[in-house]
């Protein structure tokens, strides 16, 4: 599961280094371009699943260091139900069988 979101960062230029570099730690973000002053942070949180993208995002909003956290996109497809091959299942039509 893939989700889009902006980090609003707090107004503190001294705390915007460490701030990034405690974001970008985290296995499940991807940090996105913006310029040196930015305070809104573009990423990408790429977890397993809706909890864990849930909990990337309430670890997001309990850091100190970011005011906001704003989910613009959330992708919930998994690669397990879709396939470009296969059949349809008669007893499950909403599977895709090899």
């Amino acid at each position: 599961m893939i989700a889009g979101a902006i980090a609003t960062l707090i107004d503190d230029a001294q705390q915007l280094q460490s701030a990034l570099d405690v974001l970008a730690a985290r296995p499940e973000i991807e940090l996105g371009q913006f310029t040196g002053e930015a305070r809104r942070i573009p990423l990408t949180i790429d977890s397993l699943d809706r909890r864990d993208v849930e909990s990337v995002t309430k670890w997001l909003q309990d850091r100190p260091e970011v005011a906001f956290v704003d989910i613009v996109f959330v992708h919930l497809e998994d690669d397990k139900s879709c396939t470009l091959q296969g059949n349809v299942s008669a007893n499950a039509p909403h599977e895709l069988q090899e």
